[in-house]
C-alpha cells in the first residue's frame, strides 16, 4: 500500500500538467481568434477584372511600324502598330476604277451613292437634292442683299447726321459695323450658292454621261437589272478592300496607357492575332468578391484594402470599397445556397510609370484584406461595375 501511494499521486501531478498545458493553447488560440476580429481586418476571396483592351488587325500581315512601347501615354487616335499595306492600296484602286466604269453603266435612278448623312441615294435623288439646297441658298443670298442694302442707306444716313453733328461717334461706328456684318454675311451666302450650283451641275454632268453610255450599250430592263447585280457585287469588294486597309492601322480608340506590345517591325502577324495590351482612362482595375451576407454589415465604401494576386510573381497593391450591393437571392449551385453579397475593390494608382504593367489580363484570384478600422478613403467613389 504504501508502495502504490507516490506512483498514483505522480501520475495524478502528469495529468493535471497535461489539462493545464491543453487549457494554455485553447486560451491561446481563442487569444489569437479575439484579436484577428479586434484588429479590425475581413479576408475576402475575388477576381481581378482589371478592363485592359487586347487589339488585333482583323487581317494581319507584315507589321511595318510600331510606335507604341510599355507604359506609354497616348491620345485618342494615336498610331499605335502600322502594317504593310501596299498590296492592298494597289488592289483597291483597281477595284475602284473597275467600280467607276460598272457605275457608267447603271441607270441614274437606280445607282445608289453615298449621301452626305451617309445614307445611300440614287443619282437623280441626289440631283433633286442638290437642286433643293441651291434655291435655298439662293434665297438666303437675296435676304442677305437686302439686307446689305438696308445697311447701307443707314450708313449713308447715319454718316451724313454726324458730319452735321446730329449724331454721335458711337451711333456711327455701329451703323458702321451693321454695314459690315451684313456684307460678311453677302459673302458667306454667295460662296455656299456658288458652291452649291457648281455641286449640281457636276451630279447633271455625271448622269447625262451615264446616259450616253447606257445608249451605246444599248439600254434594256434584263440588261439593267444584270449590270446592276455585277455593280453591287463590285461595290462589296470594293467595301470589303477598304475595311481591310483600315484595318492595316491600329489606333487608340481614346486616351490611355499602353501595357504591353507583342509584335516588331517585320513580323507577320496572323488574323485576330493580339499585337498589344491597352488600358483606357477612367477605367480603372477593380476586383470583385462575393460574401456571405452575415458580413457584409462590416463593409463600407472607402474602405481601405490590401491586395495580392495569385501570380506566378505575387503581385500586393493597395485598394479601396468602392461599391457594396446588397444581398443577391440564394443560389443553390454556388454551394451552400446561403445569401451572398457583391463587392467591388477599387486598385489605387501605383508608382508612376508602374500603372498596369503588372496586371494580368482578366479572370486572376486576388486575395483581399479590408482593413475594417482603417480611415475612408477620401476620394471619388464608383457606384459599380
Amino acid at each position: 500500500m504504501s508502495l502504490t501511494m507516490p506512483v498514483q499521486r505522480k501520475n495524478a501531478s502528469r495529468n493535471i500538467l497535461w489539462f493545464a498545458l491543453a487549457a494554455l493553447l485553447l486560451l491561446a488560440a481563442a487569444g489569437s481568434g479575439v484579436f484577428y476580429h479586434l484588429s479590425g481586418r475581413l479576408q475576402l476571396e475575388g477576381v481581378l477584372q482589371n478592363n485592359l483592351h487586347t487589339f488585333a488587325s482583323a487581317y494581319g500581315g507584315h507589321v511595318m511600324q510600331v510606335d507604341a512601347q510599355p507604359g506609354l501615354r497616348v491620345l485618342r487616335d494615336t498610331v499605335l502598330v502600322r502594317f504593310d499595306d501596299t498590296a492592298l492600296r494597289s488592289a483597291l484602286i483597281k477595284e475602284e476604277q473597275q467600280l467607276q466604269t460598272l457605275a457608267m453603266l447603271i441607270p441614274p435612278n437606280l445607282l445608289r451613292v453615298a449621301g452626305l448623312d451617309g445614307r445611300e441615294e440614287t443619282l437623280t435623288e441626289r440631283l433633286e437634292r442638290q437642286r433643293m439646297l441651291e434655291e435655298t441658298a439662293e434665297r438666303r443670298l437675296q435676304d442677305a442683299t437686302d439686307t446689305e442694302a438696308q445697311a447701307a442707306i443707314r450708313y449713308s444716313r447715319a454718316s451724313m447726321q454726324a458730319a452735321q453733328g446730329k449724331l454721335s461717334r458711337q451711333e456711327l461706328e455701329k451703323a458702321e459695323a451693321h454695314l459690315a456684318a451684313a456684307r460678311s454675311e453677302v459673302q458667306d451666302a454667295r460662296q455656299v450658292f456658288e458652291t452649291l450650283s457648281l455641286e449640281r451641275a457636276a451630279t447633271g454632268v455625271e448622269i447625262q454621261r451615264m446616259r450616253d453610255m447606257q445608249s451605246l450599250a444599248g439600254a434594256n430592263r434584263p440588261a439593267e437589272n444584270k449590270r446592276l447585280k455585277i455593280f453591287e457585287e463590285q461595290k462589296t469588294r470594293v467595301t470589303d478592300l477598304r475595311a481591310a486597309l483600315a484595318a492595316t492601322v491600329i489606333v487608340a480608340p481614346k486616351d490611355g496607357t499602353v501595357i504591353d506590345v507583342a509584335v516588331r517591325p517585320g513580323d507577320r502577324i496572323a488574323p485576330m492575332q493580339p499585337c498589344l495590351l491597352f488600358l483606357p482612362d477612367g477605367q480603372p482595375a477593380r476586383i470583385l468578391a462575393l460574401v456571405p451576407g452575415n458580413k457584409l454589415a462590416r463593409l463600407k465604401v472607402g474602405q481601405q484594402c490590401r491586395i495580392e494576386l495569385n501570380t506566378p510573381e505575387p503581385v500586393e497593391l493597395k485598394g479601396f470599397v468602392s461599391a457594396v450591393t446588397p444581398e443577391l437571392p440564394a443560389n443553390p449551385a454556388a454551394g451552400n445556397g446561403k445569401p451572398l453579397a457583391a463587392v467591388w475593390v477599387d486598385i489605387l494608382p501605383q508608382q508612376e510609370g508602374e500603372a498596369g504593367r503588372s496586371f494580368p489580363q482578366r479572370d486572376t484570384p486576388a486575395q483581399i484584406t479590408v482593413l475594417l478600422r482603417a480611415p475612408l478613403l477620401k476620394q471619388e467613389r464608383h457606384a459599380g461595375p
